[in-house]
């Protein structure tokens, strides 16, 4: 059940009421949500973060970063899956990939994070972080272990 207001509410009686007509010792339901619907609102209106703004030069240079460490990520992902490919390697020696890719998808969070949402690089960035993620999330729980 949703609960809009405290306006358009149906009066509930229990068929068994305890309480006298005269009792106002009871915590009164109505008072109760107003004060926390109000508490929410007051909370939603105070907490409105700025976003972060960023000159030029600056934004430039985490985009400049951000692509360097995109192209490192996907040769190291090419490198990993010729790895995986050949059959010579075993698990012990994916380490050093799986180590990369790691180091990797904190840094492309890291610079997306501090770029604007809506700037072009920032989906790209989460997405190639996302697979970097799941393929170092395979490795650790044991996926190519044989």
């Amino acid at each position: 059940m949703k609960i809009y207001g405290t306006t358009n509410s149906l009066p509930v009686t229990p068929k068994n009421s305890v309480t006298k007509k005269g009792d106002t010792n009871g915590i009164n339901f109505n008072t109760l949500l107003e004060e926390q619907i109000h508490n929410t609102v007051s909370i939603k209106n105070n907490a409105s973060p700025s976003p972060i703004e960023l000159n030029n030069e600056t934004e430039t240079n985490f985009r400049m970063t951000g692509l360097a460490i995109t192209e490192s990520t996907l040769d190291t992902l090419c490198s990993y899956g010729e790895a995986l490919a050949n059959t010579s390697f075993s698990a012990p020696e994916l380490e050093p990939f799986i180590s990369a890719l790691e180091q990797n998808t904190l840094a492309l969070l890291t610079i997306k994070n501090e770029l604007p949402a809506n700037n072009s690089l920032t989906k790209l960035l989460d997405n190639l972080a996302t697979i970097s993620y799941v393929e170092t999330a395979k490795y650790r729980r044991g996926d190519y272990n044989a």
